[in-house]
């Protein structure tokens, strides 16, 4: 399993000296440090970005972890595109 060698790096690598700070980013990333997160840092605080809020394992969230999330709603998303471009066509 690939991502178990991963986490077996990451264990190897920051044995010593763990990061003061775990910074994930979108989706892959935060699914990735909420999945192992006993396995490799559980007391270090963690911030999740760039990221829908619809993805976030609220349950597996400690009074250590940050989320800055958003929503994603492809409707208003190409309805601005259509306002500020009106002459789009699909």
């Amino acid at each position: 399993n690939a991502e178990s060698g991963f986490v077996g790096y990451l264990h190897v690598l920051f044995e010593h000296r763990p990061p003061d700070l775990i910074i994930a980013y979108g989706a892959p990333g935060g699914a990735f440090v909420q999945r192992h997160r006993d396995q490799l840092f559980p007391d270090r605080p963690m911030i999740l970005t760039t990221i829908d809020a619809r993805l976030v394992q609220s349950l597996a969230l400690t009074e250590n972890d940050t989320v800055v999330a958003f929503r994603h709603s492809s409707l208003v998303l190409f309805g601005n595109i259509l306002q500020l471009l009106p002459n789009t066509s699909g």
